[in-house]
């Protein structure tokens, strides 16, 4: 995992970006909340999909870096913006192990 940060919209070739909005890179469907350590740092795992920088295929399965923060339906990394569709797919794993 990264190091944290802020997040920077510069740089982001083909991001989308509307004015006072952040670049949001990619959209993750069929995700789920993964809890790293005992500090609560986490990633999400899920299919993602638009890919604006053209690192992943559609439906591919990833983990973005360490979350830094969540606003409503939007997860910002060090360097990225990801939006999440729908629901949860299951429940939060702790350490691969599962939170009831």
């Amino acid at each position: 995992m990264g190091s944290c940060g802020i997040f920077i919209t510069s740089g982001f070739k083909g991001a989308k970006e509307v004015k006072n909005e952040p670049a949001i890179v990619a959209v993750l469907r069929n995700w789920r909340k993964h809890i790293c350590n005992a500090e609560g740092a986490f990633v999400i795992w899920g299919h993602v999909y638009d890919d604006t920088m053209n690192r992943f295929y559609d439906g591919q399965f990833i983990h973005t870096a360490r979350v830094e923060r969540v606003e409503g339906d939007l997860v910002y990394t060090m360097n990225n913006v990801y939006r999440l569709e729908g629901e949860a797919a299951g429940p939060e794993y702790v350490s691969g192990n599962k939170v009831a």
